[in-house]
């Protein structure tokens, strides 16, 4: 199963423009982690994504949203 091979934190979240985005497993637990991020960010709206192919290569939503690359004109 997702928990035994992967971390299924939720705190690799990100808390952006009114809303924050958390993790998504398919698990039982998601539905706790929902209810919880909405207590603690009551005027967010809550948006759960999956991250499977993220994980995979050890990663979350708040990881891969850091490092942005400079892009060139030409």
């Amino acid at each position: 199963t997702i928990g035994e091979k992967f971390c299924t934190s939720y705190i690799n979240s990100l808390i952006c423009n009114g809303g924050v985005l958390i993790p998504k497993y398919g698990i039982d637990a998601d539905d706790r982690a929902v209810a919880v991020y909405q207590r603690l960010f009551p005027e967010h709206k809550i948006v759960q994504l999956s991250i499977n192919n993220i994980f995979l290569g050890g990663g979350g939503i708040h990881c891969i949203t850091q490092q942005q690359p400079k892009t060139s004109v030409v």
